[in-house]
């Protein structure tokens, strides 16, 4: 089953996930990704942070990307 690693990227640079998950596919860790979205933004709306361009990047061990989330306000 693939390793897949969901980073976070903001202007500062890249939050990196160390350990990922694994998914039986790209699509199952997109969906993965979508929820951790929505949680992120929940988080930062309650804390009063700004989301502006941030997004949930899906990579492999090797850092290649394959899919970039955007962060968005509810």
């Amino acid at each position: 089953m693939p390793r897949f690693y969901f980073h976070i990227r903001d202007s500062g640079g890249l939050i990196r996930d160390d350990n990922g998950a694994e998914f039986d596919s790209l699509s199952e860790a997109h969906h993965e990704a979508i929820k951790m979205a929505k949680s992120v933004v929940a988080e930062m709306y309650d804390i009063g942070d700004v989301v502006d361009g941030q997004s949930i990047e899906i990579s492999d061990a090797s850092g290649a990307v394959f899919e970039s989330v955007p962060l968005a306000r509810p």
